[in-house]
């Protein structure tokens, strides 16, 4: 008999505790009404539940860097719900004084974690929305009102955000860095971004960015290093559609129309491919200035639609690698002629100081299969 109490005790002991759902309520009827007092009373795999309200109780979450946050974030493997991202807010409701010492945070989680999700909350008036490091998930969330990322990504290994709305202003939406010896892939999918500045801002090694649309942004993606993949996204009535800085970056099946100025611009040192692009020369306003402008890059766009803006098609600045550098074969330009193509075009046949020549020919003379979706039609794919 008590051989068999003794392994029963073994038994119990050795299996796993179950994990628990702990609710948050403002108004007293969950477990607990303040979101850190839930989680410090978690343990690893828990879920934080959180019901209606606007939460706004900052503490000093890391004194050794100013932080403050409304949630800090030490316990690993934590799930933290709402109810949904239109009932739950984690924010003030006036925003604090930018610019000083003290940076705010909706959610921020400790350096030593290795995964946390984040989901169905809305972030206001915060210099961060939700600082995530290293791994986990952040999923039908918005940000608004904030100063600095709605949502940075640290390190990024194995990240997926997913089916969020930023809205601006703010410097970076979703900002993707990274450091250290394991580039673990990220992904920002059916992304919605509203008048941000940097809507989706890559540093990072290897990330997938697909189904996203900005609106009235400055970039919907600025790719600053690694490799980037961006496919079904769409960028409207921006300043600039697509930027790409000093890194290598794949399009497909992508369109940047109605651009105030240009809707591609690339910098030094950067490899751009792309196959079924819009570039769509401002849209029906044609308010742009160049479809493409940039300096010192390597450019392969094919299959794709390069249509004249205001001022032309695209612009070398400056270029110092190879005479064939910039490939825009098997494209159409709007027009058969040749003579139109090549005035819309400023290379080394203008100035040769861009020691660079667009090649183009040979063209399509009909438009490729990205111009004949309506804007119904390409709005679908985000749906």
């Amino acid at each position: 008999m008590k051989l068999s109490i003794s392994l029963c005790m073994i038994l119990l002991l050795s299996t796993p505790l179950t994990a628990r759902v702990i609710t948050v309520e403002k108004d007293g009827t969950g477990d607990y009404q303040i979101i850190q007092d839930a989680v410090n009373a978690s343990a690893p795999t828990d879920t934080i539940l959180i019901g209606p309200g606007r939460y706004e109780d900052f503490w000093n979450f890391r004194p050794d860097l100013n932080w403050d946050a409304v949630v800090g974030v030490t316990v690993d493997s934590l799930t933290i719900k709402g109810v949904s991202s239109d009932e739950v807010t984690i924010g003030p409701t006036i925003p604090d004084e930018h610019g000083g010492l003290i940076t705010t945070h909706g959610i921020a989680s400790a350096m030593d974690l290795t995964w946390l999700v984040v989901e169905d909350i809305a972030f206001d008036n915060t210099d961060r929305g939700v600082h995530l490091f290293p791994s986990g998930r952040i999923r039908r969330c918005s940000a608004r009102n904030i100063w600095w990322q709605g949502f940075l990504i640290e390190v990024g290994l194995d990240v997926i955000v997913e089916d969020c709305d930023i809205y601006g202003p703010f410097t970076k939406g979703i900002e993707f860095t990274y450091y250290g010896n394991d580039p673990a892939q990220c992904i920002a999918r059916n992304i919605r971004g509203h008048d941000a500045y940097d809507n989706i801002y890559v540093n990072h090694p290897n990330v997938i960015i697909e189904d996203c649309e900005s609106d009235g942004n400055h970039y919907l993606v600025t790719a600053y290093s690694g490799t980037t993949y961006v496919t079904r996204a769409i960028s409207r009535n921006s300043t600039f559609g697509f930027g790409v800085h000093h890194s290598n970056i794949t399009y497909n099946n992508v369109s940047a129309v109605e651009s105030f100025s240009n809707d591609f611009v690339w910098y030094p040192n950067c490899i751009v491919n792309g196959d079924n692009v819009d570039f769509s020369g401002g849209g029906v306003g044609v308010n742009g200035v160049w479809n493409m402008i940039g300096s010192l890059g390597e450019i392969n766009l094919h299959n794709s639609n390069v249509l004249k803006n205001a001022l032309g098609t695209i612009k070398v600045v400056g270029h110092g690698g190879p005479m064939d550098a910039i490939d825009l074969t098997n494209n159409y330009w709007g027009t058969t002629s040749s003579d139109s193509i090549d005035a819309w075009i400023y290379d080394f046949n203008d100035r040769p100081e861009t020691e660079c020549e667009v090649q183009y020919q040979p063209f399509s003379d009909v438009p490729l299969s990205s111009t004949r979706k309506t804007m119904g039609g390409v709005k679908a794919l985000f749906r």
